[in-house]
């Protein structure tokens, strides 16, 4: 073996054993020896980075045989890093010394050894609150057992982290360098039991609630805590020694009563007081038996806390050990104690949550399988749904004597079933981004545990007793008061829903014909890579199946591929060819596919998502948004203040969307030609790309207006104010309410249906469940190449870099196929989320531009309650298709009415309102009385949003203001946006849903935020409403307010969480507290002139108090369905990330074309400008590629362009476009 080593050496091949050793830096002294005896604290291994072999995991290290050992994966980079997890065995561990052993792999030539360069370590409550690693350590070279003595600042932990930085020895069978650890050992102490009690019974004995978690340092108070602990350890010894001359130490645990006095030579020395718990610790003298009780007889361990929590200016130290408490005690006991001190606050938990059992399918998952963990879990969200949703027995009784069965249902159940919270878990834990899962995680296990529930609740957690109660222990009505707290706190949104408001959903039995044969020629030649994983049986599969729709494939043992060095480089188990591949397949991607196949280019689309057929769609809210919205339909924001929808399936938005198809304002294309310098926005070639996109989408007007849409006309008509129809895409005047959930009947000309059925027939392949990783870039000498020479010449910087093509990620995230897509032009058409992230996974930057600039169209909704018959006789429609321009103007006798600014709203006359416990007292009586009949409006019925409102728009003036629509309505959504002031009113205000006319506040946005992306590259959104935008949001609001008054609404409702938002007509509660008690003109439904007009003191007074509330974070329901802006084009490198023609400034031949490239939002539905900007940059490119390559991909583009031949690839001919 020794001379096969020398062999080795001689030819270049290096050992890390036998090179120099890093230098070792200068270690503090080690901690005196603990009077208590050291012990091995690992109790098991959680995880590691990564491992090579299943038989060389995490656990090989903890089980003492000789040949066993964890391996990481390989790596071409020696500067890459791993790390091994483990759990302590008790959650109060001090930790004192590791032991590691480097694994010497005696089987390979040379017996190398594989060690990291350095070691760090981390230890903490819970697997995702570790402290920071303070200190590396070099690691030897060698197999011997290596100890590193822990700093004394180390915190107290159940979690021990050890991260292995740089990678020292390569693997002469891949040459790839790998670590190999044989054992790890953790040495310390758990902290005994009666410290543990002495702590809980002092925490039993405050005054105050703790402060929040939110406001406590992390770390600081912990590594505080393990050095007192440790000094404490060193003074042991000579304490009970002195304490030993008495014979009253026995006495010790007696503090209360004075068994350690002064007198005892103990009791004037060392930290612990003469009367700590453990009785060596400061026993008192002969004559202790009858002194005085000591000053600091209560101390031990807490007297340590109180320390801390003087030196920190909080009771920090406190409450991270109170959370280690509490792990102990909860029967979940995995990773409690890390929460209090690392989220930001114990609400941010929960907004994912509700919104999603506002979808009937949301849930909580866990990464734990233990059962008890899971009914833990399961038993808090139980009791939280028994609180949102509370059975009202003597209502369902009275409900049921008047013949309503629906409302008597409703009204007695209780909670959601088991199924539902199931599904809750599941669904969460599949769609929520790790982070937010595991402070959800979090949240719950602290509400299932005394100590937890009393940490977040304060005296909340107590019922009547001396002792907190966890949460699901409280009674139904203190759960209310502590969820309605958090509703209308500060802090929190509580976002609720219900599965058991029944509407009819009328599915036909087949979609339309040419829907039909659309999808068809997309299934043809379609390949879903989503069944498909990393391992050689399905990589040979998913090769296969790409071969059969006409690609082109290539294998790592194919030597002589033009992509052979791609796959190399990026481990890849396949690779194709094309000209162009876009990723994604929605309003941008289409329409690039459409125009660049029909050029007779090879062009694929890539898709994350899968494919949902028109025949497949159920109409079902929780199904619907499970498989075709981002994140199953609960994405919101950082902070939790917007709700974002974004459509995530083969069409993207576009399959999802409501088809309202406005082309750009004139206001908004001026300003995009004027001040970002693109003269093409005001171009006679922008004015055909419109054109050819609304005829191929078959946009018009005059469709047949719904209750809910011909209540807004009534009512805006009534104002007197703008009221315009909205151009649609749908090929039926009479449309079936349920655009959101997909459009089963094939109406729709979304994207699948037009430009992606054109793109196939031309010749294009499309791959669903294909995760675009990055962009890959190889380096670029700026003269260009075919396919983009002369694009963008002259203008900006010169690109150092150009694209090779796309990484794609498909199948199993622990275990992805990796496929390589070869391209020399790559579009991205991901959408404003994810175009942004993709490039900056890629490193693409654009001087910061990239994410940057975010707008989102900001909405809320106001809604209106309406008695039956109200429409007897509705608004006529409208008219023709109005020109956008002409729209703008309004008469001036009535923009007094509704334009009053946010500012200049009536202010409430004194007397008004009641607030604090009497307007809660009163919630329930701001409601009409339900009816009885199907329904008065039945919002989810007929056409969507085919009635709007500029009147407040500002399109004449800087276009920055809002407008108003009537959105998609159903319960699910409803639920989510509703009000929430204490169960029994929400059930009050569902049972009006059928009552209700929904009219959506929507903002173009003057301020902006930005999209980021998490550690695993996902993107995550910035964004906060700015003051101008919030102005617009309460100028919409009281617009809409007036127009539903004078359509004759009984009651209007806002979305915010208390009931100062909601005005009942002819309630005298409220008539008789505005105005000094002025009366309401005209008894039930507001007649238009008085309530709307401005005439009734009382209305008026509740505008002014909506103006005055304004739109307070996490209290109003806010959402967004359009995201713009992130790569936007530009003239200037240094304010875009796209020059005019939609390149990338710093990257050749990567190009953006989705509502990414909008330089500000348009005020608009965004659909069509979307598909306009990318069908004009597109028709370019695809003459200049077709003008590169000298017109052979067209010449060829025939031959091999068609449709998929039965699964066979034909022939390409000669120079042909064959995939």
């Amino acid at each position: 073996m020794r001379a096969f080593r020398q062999v080795l050496v001689a030819r270049g091949f290096q050992f890390c054993d036998d090179g120099e050793e890093p230098e070792r830096p200068q270690f503090a002294p080690a901690p005196p020896a603990s009077a208590a005896p050291l012990e091995q604290l690992l109790l098991q291994g959680v995880e590691a980075s990564s491992t090579d072999a299943p038989q060389q995991s995490i656990g090989c290290t903890l089980d003492g045989e000789a040949q066993s050992f964890w391996s990481s994966s390989g790596s071409q980079e020696p500067e890459a890093a791993e790390f091994l997890l483990y759990k302590l065995r008790s959650p109060l561990c001090l930790l004192r010394h590791v032991q590691i052993t480097v694994f010497r792999a005696g089987y390979q030539w040379g017996a190398p050894l594989y060690p990291p360069s350095y070691v760090s370590f981390q230890a903490g409550p819970s697997p995702w609150s570790l402290a920071p690693p303070a200190l590396k350590f070099p690691v030897a070279a060698t197999d011997a057992v290596q100890t590193f003595p822990l700093p004394a600042d180390l915190p107290l932990g159940r979690y021990l982290r050890i991260n292995l930085h740089g990678k020292r020895q390569k693997q002469l069978q891949d040459m790839q360098f790998y670590h190999a650890i044989q054992s790890v050992e953790a040495f310390g102490r758990q902290l005994s039991a009666g410290e543990a009690a002495s702590l809980r019974g002092w925490l039993t004995r405050q005054p105050a609630p703790l402060p929040l978690p939110g406001v406590l340092p992390t770390h600081a108070a912990a590594g505080a805590l393990g050095q007192v602990l440790l000094a404490r350890e060193a003074c042991l010894a000579p304490e009970g020694a002195n304490g030993a001359t008495g014979p009253a130490g026995p006495r010790g645990k007696q503090g209360a009563k004075g068994a350690t006095g002064v007198a005892g030579p103990a009791g004037a020395t060392g930290p612990a007081g003469a009367d700590g718990s453990p009785g060596p610790a400061g026993p008192a003298g002969p004559t202790g038996a009858d002194g005085p009780t000591g000053p600091a007889g209560s101390d031990g361990i807490v007297g340590y806390l109180r320390v801390i929590g003087k030196s920190t200016g909080c009771q920090a130290g406190t409450a991270f050990t109170a959370l280690c408490i509490a792990n102990a005690e909860c029967p979940v006991g995995y990773g409690v104690t890390g929460c209090g001190c690392f989220f930001n606050s114990p609400v941010d938990c929960t907004r994912q949550e509700w919104a999603a059992i506002g979808s009937s399918s949301a849930t909580v998952g866990d990464e734990s399988t233990d059962t008890a963990a899971m009914d833990s879990r399961m038993a808090v969200l139980d009791a939280a749904a028994q609180a949102l949703w509370p059975p009202l027995e003597d209502e369902a009784a009275a409900a049921a004597a008047a013949g309503d069965a629906a409302a008597a249902e409703l009204l007695a159940a209780a909670g959601a079933s088991p199924d539902v919270l199931a599904k809750v878990l599941d669904t969460v834990e599949t769609r929520l981004p790790a982070e937010a899962r595991r402070e959800l995680h979090m949240l719950l296990r602290l509400l299932a545990s005394r100590w937890g529930s009393m940490l977040l609740l304060g005296r909340a957690a107590f019922s009547g007793g001396f002792m907190p109660s966890p949460f699901t222990a409280l009674p139904l009505e203190q759960r209310e008061a502590v969820l309605l707290s958090w509703a209308t706190g500060s802090d929190m949104r509580m976002r609720k829903g219900s599965s058991g408001v029944a509407r009819d959903t009328e599915r036909p039995p087949a979609p339309a014909p040419a829907a039909l044969a659309a999808e068809a020629a997309v299934a043809a030649a379609l390949a879903d890579l989503s069944v498909h994983d990393g391992s050689p049986g399905s990589a040979a599969g998913a090769g296969a199946a790409l071969a059969a729709k006409g690609m082109r494939v290539a294998w790592p043992g194919d030597g002589g591929a033009p992509a052979a060095a791609l796959m190399a480089r990026e481990r890849a188990q396949l690779a194709i060819q094309c000209d162009v591949v876009i990723v994604g397949s929605g309003a941008g991607g289409g329409p690039a596919a459409a125009n660049l196949a029909s050029s007779g280019l090879r062009v694929v689309v890539l898709e994350k998502a899968g494919f949902v057929p028109a025949r497949d769609t159920t109409l079902q809210e929780g199904e619907a948004f499970g498989s075709m919205y981002e994140q199953g339909g609960i994405l919101s924001s950082e902070d939790g203040t917007v709700s974002v929808l974004a459509g995530a399936t083969l069409g993207g938005g576009t399959r999802v969307n409501w088809c309202a198809s406005f082309k750009t304002p004139p206001h908004v294309r001026r300003e995009w030609a004027e001040q970002h310098g693109l003269p093409a926005f005001a171009s006679p070639e922008y004015d055909a790309a419109l054109e050819a996109v609304c005829s191929r989408l078959t946009v018009h007007t005059g469709y047949k207006h719904s209750a809910t849409c011909s209540t807004l006309s009534k009512g805006l008509q009534g104002v007197g104010v703008h009221c315009g129809e909205v151009p649609r895409n749908c090929l039926t005047d009479d449309c079936g309410g349920y655009c959101s959930l997909g459009c089963a009947r094939g109406y729709k000309q979304d994207a699948v249906n037009t430009w992606l059925a054109d793109a196939c027939q031309a010749g294009a392949r499309i791959i669903t469940g294909a995760w675009a990783e990055r962009v890959l870039l190889e380096p670029h000498s700026g003269e260009g190449t075919a396919g983009t020479a002369g694009i963008a010449a002259g203008g900006g910087p010169q690109r150092r870099k150009r694209v090779a093509g796309v990484l794609v990620l498909a199948g199993s995230a622990a275990s992805p196929l990796r496929l390589v897509v070869q391209a020399p032009v790559v579009i991205s058409s991901a959408g404003s989320l994810h175009s942004p992230a993709l490039l900056l996974r890629s490193r693409i930057t654009c001087r910061g531009n990239v994410g940057a600039n975010l707008r989102l169209h900001p909405c809320t909704c106001v809604n209106g309650v309406f008695p039956e018959g109200h429409l007897a006789a509705p608004a006529a429609p409208t008219g023709g298709a109005p020109d956008l321009e002409d729209l703008a103007g309004i008469a001036a006798a009535s923009a007094g009415t509704a334009g009053t600014a946010a500012g200049a709203t009536a202010a409430p006359a004194p007397g008004g309102q009641p607030e604090g416990e009497e307007q809660q007292r009163r919630r329930l009586d701001m409601l009409p009385s339900r009816s009885t009949g199907a329904g008065s409006v039945r919002g989810w019925e007929g056409t969507l949003m085919s009635i709007f409102s500029n009147q407040v728009g500002d399109w004449e003036g800087g276009g920055y203001g809002s407008l108003l629509y009537t959105p998609s309505v159903h319960p699910g959504l409803f639920a989510a946006a509703a009000p929430w002031v204490g169960g029994a009113d929400f059930k009050e205000v569902m049972l009006r849903f059928k009552d209700c006319c929904t009219v959506l506040v929507l903002v173009r946005d003057s301020g902006c935020g930005r999209v980021a992306i998490d550690r695993s590259g996902r993107p995550r959104i910035h964004y906060t409403l700015a003051p101008a935008d919030e102005a617009s949001m309460l100028r919409g609001m009281e617009l809409g307010l007036r127009s539903l008054a004078a359509a004759g609404a009984s009651a209007v409702i806002t979305c915010l969480n208390s009931p100062s938002g909601r005005f009942v007509f002819g309630s005298p509660a409220q008539d008789g507290g505005a105005a000094g008690g002025a009366a309401q003109a005209g008894g039930g439904a507001a007649p238009a002139g008085t309530s709307a007009g401005g005439g009734d003191a009382a209305f008026e007074a509740f505008l002014g108090g909506v103006a005055e509330a304004g739109v307070p974070p996490l209290q109003m329901a806010q959402f967004s369905a359009h995201q713009m802006g992130t790569c936007r084009l530009g003239a200037d490198p240094a304010t875009s990330a796209l020059d005019p023609s939609g390149e990338c400034w710093e990257v050749a031949g990567l190009y953006c074309a989705d509502g990414s490239t909008f330089p500000t939002p348009t005020g608009v539905n965004p659909m069509i400008t979307i598909e306009s900007i990318s069908y004009m940059l597109t028709k370019r490119l695809a003459a200049e590629l077709a003008a590169a390559k000298g017109g052979a991909a067209k010449s060829g583009g025939s031959s091999g362009a068609g449709g998929p031949t039965g699964g066979q690839q034909a022939t390409p001919a000669a120079g042909g476009a064959k995939l």
